[in-house]
């Protein structure tokens, strides 16, 4: 084989990099080791003819809190915002408060508690006594993207008492999570 070999490298693992770019690589480094989520550091070291990208977690900014990501880990925190405020615009959804581990919201009176369950966001009633439900923020495999006026959708959905339709895809705005 002719040219630079690259490869990824994190701890004592090593992999071949292929044909993939520095950020998607940063993609799948995050998606296998979640602490590396949260912009890792990066350094080029050139071995021979081979080029390797060694990631390291980044520590704690100093000062920096914390924000509430309902997407997942593996969606830019600045998503979440733009969700909250499409529930608001569109479906008159109001958010009462925001802590870095949930939000609660306000639909026709009632109040709601949001957060990140993995690939889901949890909803349950504030100081309700029904359990919470856990509504699909990531794509299937039918349909490998989704947009946040989908995940908007969702959750009016379920805040209204209407049944979600899972294969109901609307919005052309930032797609967050693929397969």
């Amino acid at each position: 084989m002719s040219g630079t070999q690259k490869f990824i490298k994190y701890g004592s693992k090593t992999m071949p990099m292929g044909e993939m770019t520095l950020d998607e690589a940063r993609r799948v480094m995050a998606l296998h080791f979640p602490e590396l989520a949260n912009e890792p550091k990066v350094e080029k070291k050139e071995e021979g003819d081979k080029t390797v990208y060694v990631f390291t977690k980044q520590s704690g900014k100093k000062g920096g809190a914390k924000k509430l990501n309902l997407l997942g880990w593996y969606a830019d925190e600045s998503l979440t915002e733009k969700l909250l405020a499409i529930l608001a615009e569109k479906y008159h959804v109001t958010t009462v408060s925001q802590t870095a581990e949930s939000v609660t919201v306000e639909f026709q009176g009632t109040r709601y508690w949001m957060c990140d369950n993995g690939g889901e966001i949890n909803v349950g009633r504030e100081n309700g006594t029904d359990e919470p439900v856990s509504i699909a923020s990531t794509a299937d495999r039918r349909f490998p993207t989704l947009t946040l006026t989908t995940t908007a959708y969702r959750l009016h959905a379920h805040l209204s008492g209407q049944q979600i339709d899972y294969d109901h895809r609307e919005g052309d705005d930032k797609i967050y999570q693929s397969f």
